[in-house]
């Protein structure tokens, strides 16, 4: 079902989605209303953001927390995004 929200290789008109993780990932399908990873890519590692390998939770909060995607998504969810450990359960 199409709700009208982006996911994040809809906003980056990105062109790896086959290999990069946030695609793949089913297990955050719904996340923050969006496919698979596609509206929680910053907490899903080795994602391949401007096809750059994303490999450490360090390197990811370094560049997500300034990417135009992240904060469009969080302003939508008025600042209320799932937590990190909230996401881990998921992915766990």
């Amino acid at each position: 079902m199409d709700n009208g929200k982006l996911n994040c290789w809809d906003f980056k008109s990105c062109d790896v989605m086959s290999k990069c993780p946030v695609f793949l990932e089913t297990r955050t399908d719904n996340v923050h209303e969006g496919k698979n990873g596609g509206r929680c890519c910053w907490m899903i590692l080795k994602s391949l953001c401007n096809g750059n390998e994303q490999s450490t939770l360090r390197d990811k909060y370094k560049n997500c927390s300034k990417c135009e995607f992240f904060l469009a998504v969080h302003q939508e969810h008025g600042g209320k995004l799932l937590s990190i450990s909230q996401i881990d359960r998921l992915l766990s």
